[in-house]
């Protein structure tokens, strides 16, 4: 399990059930379908464990998380995920448009570069020390990724819903705040300003609950299916038992990373299930 978890395997699985979702959801069925989704699994794979190498260079004489001591003592494997993972990636480019790479390449670079540091003599520059932007950059490339990019990829934007595009944000908002509970010693060492740091744990806790509701609304204002909007309602009331029953009980890593990121699986197993009943 800790191998599957911690080298992001089953992260990448969650970012492929979402695009699998939003594709059909929107009947976004064409030539390609199946190589985007292996592109985003991949990709996902890809962009995490080079972060993953960056951490380990960077806190290797301080291993201050469990994901860290597992990453240092697996170093391998870490980095032939990455290598596996940019060989797919190089061969699916020869099957894809190229503007399919300049549109995801940005967003794959910005989310690495957050995690560089440059030190020029005694000051230090990052990303990471802009407040807040961890949570919001993390939501936005995801929503762009599983919930806006499909729609270029099979060319019907005509048809792309913002309603849409604003709950997955904020349901993806929801769960990126609460994973900076789970980051909150890394960040505290780091200097990075996030919304536990600022406004506590509990407060943070009643943050992601709001959006976590809140995206309902936006919900009944979309053209998705009934069926879709009772998997949207179902996950909520499910995500909302776990934001405020479990996750005050347990602070372990592999539980943020099975329970909180299983939301996204959990998400696309009941949409698949509300298709067949309803």
């Amino acid at each position: 399990m800790s191998s599957i978890l911690y080298s992001h395997i089953f992260l990448a699985v969650c970012a492929t059930a979402m695009t699998a979702e939003t594709m059909m959801t929107f009947d976004l069925c064409g030539e390609g379908k199946m190589l985007y989704l292996a592109i985003v699994f991949f990709s996902t794979l890809l962009v995490y464990n080079i972060k993953g190498v960056m951490l380990i260079t960077y806190f290797r004489k301080e291993v201050i998380s469990e994901k860290l001591k597992w990453a240092t003592e697996n170093e391998k494997k870490i980095l032939a995920e990455v290598f596996i993972s940019t060989v797919f990636l190089l061969i699916a480019s020869y099957y894809i448009s190229y503007k399919t790479i300049l549109y995801l390449l940005p967003f794959g670079l910005l989310s690495i570069a957050y995690s560089i540091v440059v030190r020029i003599s005694k000051y230090k520059i990052s990303l990471r020390e802009i407040p807040f932007l961890k949570t919001i950059l993390v939501a936005a490339v995801w929503t762009f990724v599983v919930a806006y990019f499909p729609f270029v990829l099979f060319r019907v934007v005509i048809r792309l819903d913002v309603f849409w595009l604003i709950s997955e944000f904020m349901f993806l908002f929801s769960l990126s705040i609460l994973f900076d509970i789970k980051d909150i010693q890394i960040d505290k060492t780091n200097a990075t300003i996030t919304f536990p740091l600022v406004i506590g744990v509990s407060r943070t806790i009643v943050l992601s609950f709001l959006f976590m509701t809140g995206r309902i609304l936006f919900l009944f204002f979309s053209r998705i299916s009934f069926s879709s909007l009772m998997t949207e309602i179902t996950i909520s009331i499910i995500a909302t038992f776990f934001i405020f029953s479990l996750l005050k009980k347990s602070r372990e890593e592999k539980y943020y990373m099975l329970w909180i990121d299983g939301l996204m699986v959990g998400k696309f197993l009941l949409f698949l299930l509300f298709q067949k009943i309803i």
